[in-house]
């Protein structure tokens, strides 16, 4: 009515409650485009609430002021004539809590918006409604430019069906699968548009089938992988980039959570590997030539370093230095708005001493999370209890344990490694979780002290990373372009 319609106006005030992905959701662009030509500003309320998406670094608590999953926003477009032709002004202010603590900070407002409160948004057309990336972060290459390509993980769309901790259990799910009734494996599927229980049920179980798979942050479990099982093999990309064996690094778009923002991974690839989120993967080798590989680096970035610095950078080097910024959990904390929108970005420092300093923490973390280094069976961390089934994932601070049954523990394990997270996703808590009702074998209690020892070590190296990472965001960094990549 106010643009559209015979003899409208063309002005005038629209409010209105909205979902908040519309602010940067890349299907949202034409409309965000449409509402900077029709309006002079517009004022963008972030409620947040998003219930499906974890919590940025900073954020403790945050709840929808609606009962609902979505996140909320609220704009105020307002249309003078006072911009002529040109694009709207858009202010932004957030706010994060309790849903009554939004609801009061609502009630608060006076008949004029608290103009103070709002920062003005940078962009044109289809860019967000949300505040640019700071300058710093912006002038550093992102992951998706350091490394060549990046590919997506397994999905598999029925993991209750093909995926298990246990080697065993796997085999046993396929097979109980085959020896299903029609009724029964077309309930234990789940049909999709793509995938039938019928294909599935033709083929013999094949125990080769059988391979690790990396499946959350530090839990490595088994997927039975065959593409008649699997909404999603990605089959053909992931043996050109997978071969025989890889390593790399797994993160996200955007939305990125407290913690760490990117984790290794050593097997098969999961395409949600943030617990239900998309994450993105990126190799460091390419098998795709077949027995020979090259590394999925750009180029210009390892030659540009390697003639900066006058001496030569390998890539397993790079890659080592990347996985130690990225592994600082204060820099979700101090990148927290601007990892709502993008890829984390890798600063590179003048000081060749910095970066090596990088290398060798971000070696250790490799070293630890890939499990090459593991517990050395030293007496350090016990399990102690009756060997019984694993009932439950808690923790009892006053006594350092980690609570596996009614009687049965894991000690010492500090506070600081029951509240690792990675990206939001929290690492012993749901390691546990998934092997609820299974019995506390030889093989899981010794999985299990090495993922342990492997938090508490990443844990101890906390002050040593946070004096790392103010130092390096402190020092003079290289450009996009000085490093080749813009």
């Amino acid at each position: 009515k106010l643009f559209e319609q015979e003899h409208a106006a063309k002005r005038g005030i629209l409010s209105f409650i909205t979902n908040s992905r519309w602010l940067v959701g890349g299907a949202f662009g034409g409309m965000r485009q449409m509402f900077r030509r029709c309006f002079d500003r517009i004022y963008i309320l972030d409620l947040h609430g998003d219930g499906r998406a974890p919590l940025p670094a900073g954020v403790v608590l945050d709840q929808n002021v609606f009962d609902i999953q979505v996140g909320v926003a609220v704009a105020v477009c307002v249309a003078d004539g006072s911009r002529g032709e040109a694009e709207a002004e858009v202010f932004y202010t957030e706010e994060w809590g309790t849903r009554a603590g939004k609801e009061e900070w609502l009630n608060q407002f006076p008949a004029d918006l608290p103009l103070g409160r709002f920062v003005p948004v940078r962009g044109s057309g289809q860019d967000p409604f949300y505040p640019g990336l700071g300058a710093d972060f912006a002038a550093w290459p992102e992951l998706s430019v350091i490394f060549q390509k990046k590919i997506s993980g397994v999905q598999t769309k029925r993991d209750e069906l093909v995926v298990a901790p246990v080697r065993s259990l796997l085999a046993q799910k396929i097979q109980n699968f085959l020896a299903a009734s029609e009724s029964q494996k077309a309930e234990i599927f789940h049909n999709t548009r793509d995938k039938s229980y019928h294909r599935a049920a033709a083929i013999p179980f094949d125990e080769n089938l059988i391979i690790p798979y990396a499946y959350r942050p530090l839990d490595n479990e088994f997927i039975y992988y065959h593409p008649s099982y699997i909404e999603y093999d990605r089959r053909n990309s992931l043996r050109l980039w997978w071969g025989s064996s890889n390593v790399s690094l797994a993160s996200r778009h955007d939305r990125h959570g407290r913690g760490p923002v990117a984790f290794l991974q050593t097997c098969l690839p999961n395409l949600h590997a943030f617990g239900g989120h998309q994450s993105y993967i990126f190799p460091l080798w390419d098998h795709s030539n077949g027995a020979w590989s090259t590394h999925n680096f750009r180029p210009a970035l390892l030659e540009n370093l390697s003639s900066r610095w006058g001496r030569a950078v390998g890539p397993e080097e790079l890659f080592a230095y990347c996985y130690g910024v990225l592994g600082w959990e204060g820099y979700s904390l101090r990148f927290a708005r601007e990892l709502v929108q993008s890829f984390p970005r890798v600063p590179f420092p003048w000081d060749y001493g910095l970066f090596q300093e990088g290398m060798e923490l971000g070696q250790r973390l490799v070293n630890w999370h890939s499990f090459r280094e593991c517990y050395p069976g030293d007496g350090s961390l016990t399990i102690q209890g009756p060997t019984t089934n694993i009932e439950k994932s808690d923790y009892n601070p006053q006594s350092r344990r980690l609570c596996l049954a009614a009687e049965t523990y894991a000690s010492p394990v500090s506070l600081d490694a029951w509240g690792y997270v990675v990206s939001g996703y929290e690492v012993l808590r749901q390691w546990v979780k998934r092997r609820a009702g299974l019995p506390l074998t030889l093989e899981i209690q010794r999985q299990l002290l090495d993922v342990i020892w492997a938090v508490e070590r990443t844990v101890s190296l906390r002050p040593v990373l946070n004096d790392f990472g103010e130092r390096l965001l402190a020092a003079p960094h290289f450009s996009i372009q000085e490093l080749g990549l813009g």
